[in-house]
């Protein structure tokens, strides 16, 4: 069905139609500035022809809730009057169904962790009770908490815990729950990365060396590279270009809900330039593979075409454990890459574009500083005169002083 003419002036869109629980809800905006439901149709041409006529009467500046009803057979709408007794707990489960089809499978199951963490607290309040100083107090609470030394990993949940709850509350100022949005904490949305260890090239080469053979050229390639462990993990075969020696980081193995292939992280499509020796192992690696097709996996696993992550993770396990160091992570053999380069004089805009980073605060979780380097850049810094020279200089300043 053609809904718009190419002669019709263009507008903005009126209102907005989103999958709710297996249906399609109507929400707009009417003349007195308020935020209000068109109701629910069980297909979305009904709510389409709906939002329509209300788009009609809201131009006209009609818009009254007489001229409202007076629509209400169209599809059947059902009123969505919300309840101002409404738990957290109630209103959160309600917006599942919403958010599993506004957002991705993999979002949504991140959410669903911090949704979690939330109901834990505020579940059973009133939602309309919520208060700034009720948040502001939860706020320094899990602050503290999250600060101690044995949870200095969960540092980033806070930032993740707060916004799930402050998109919730939106969406319940949407739906006239509450008449503003309480989670107005400052600084609650500021992200705090821990510094990832610091790790160096010879305890990484120790590890490596007891990996199986067809993983070793996996790690050194993240390395090298600098890649997170599920893009290194989807690398296909024509994914490396012989004739530039560059490698293009195109998707990632996903593990988050059913396994699949999706973009890198946080879309960071890009291309590395291979270094000259990881080069020589890259092109006697495809080499021995079998023959198969450009998208074929680069490093294909024992039981399936792709390495797995459980198969990966095995077996870097088994080679940390054998050289006694348990704390070591296969994502840490990217921060190896990024601070050796660092040390070889690489400048910081560089190292984002190898490793495609979008912030300098991303990146620095990754490098690290030492009292010899330290040393280095006190031995090299010379913006003071030489001792000899010391004294000749505060003659100087003598004389012009007099």
């Amino acid at each position: 069905m053609n809904r718009a003419h190419d002669s019709a002036p263009e507008r903005a869109p009126f209102g907005s139609i989103t999958p709710w629980q297996g249906k399609w809800r109507l929400r707009y905006t009417d003349n007195a500035k308020n935020r209000r439901s068109g109701g629910v149709f069980d297909n979305f041409d009904d709510a389409w022809f709906e939002r329509a006529r209300l788009a009609v009467l809201f131009r006209a500046g009609k818009l009254t809730p007489e001229a409202i009803e007076g629509g209400k057979g169209i599809g059947e709408a059902v009123s969505e009057q919300p309840s101002a007794d409404i738990t957290v707990r109630a209103w959160l489960k309600q917006q599942k169904e919403v958010r599993r089809h506004s957002l991705s499978e993999e979002s949504f199951i991140n959410e669903q962790s911090y949704v979690k963490r939330v109901e834990d607290v505020w579940g059973d309040y009133v939602i309309s009770g919520l208060t700034v100083e009720a948040l502001r107090d939860w706020s320094r609470a899990i602050q503290k908490w999250w600060d101690s030394p044995e949870l200095h990993t969960s540092l980033s949940s806070r930032k993740h815990t707060y916004s799930c709850l402050s998109a919730h509350l939106r969406l319940a100022v949407e739906e006239g729950h509450l008449l503003w949005n309480p989670a107005k904490v400052k600084g609650a949305w500021r992200r705090v990365s821990p510094l990832r260890p610091r790790r160096t090239e010879g305890e990484a080469k120790a590890i490596i060396a007891e990996l199986p053979e067809d993983l070793r050229i996996l790690a050194l390639l993240s390395a090298d590279c600098h890649l997170r462990p599920g893009e290194a993990r989807g690398l296909n075969r024509g994914d490396y270009d012989p004739k530039t020696g560059r490698l293009h980081v195109e998707r990632r193995d996903s593990t988050k809900g059913k396994r699949h292939l999706a973009a890198p992280k946080n879309e960071s499509w890009g291309s590395v330039k291979v270094t000259p020796r990881m080069v020589k192992l890259v092109e006697r690696h495809l080499e021995e593979l079998p023959a198969g097709a450009p998208d074929d996996p680069m490093f294909p696993g024992p039981r399936c075409p792709r390495a797995s992550h459980s198969y990966v993770r095995r077996a870097w396990e088994r080679a940390r454990d054998a050289v006694g160091d348990p704390t070591w992570h296969v994502h840490d053999l990217r921060g190896v890459g990024l601070t050796a380069m660092e040390e070889l004089g690489v400048s910081r805009k560089d190292l984002k574009s190898r490793s495609r980073h979008r912030s300098d605060e991303a990146l620095a979780v990754y490098l690290h500083t030492d009292d010899r380097r330290d040393a280095d850049v006190a031995a090299q810094w010379t913006w003071l005169p030489a001792t000899e020279d010391q004294g000749a200089m505060a003659e100087s300043s003598e004389d012009t002083a007099a």
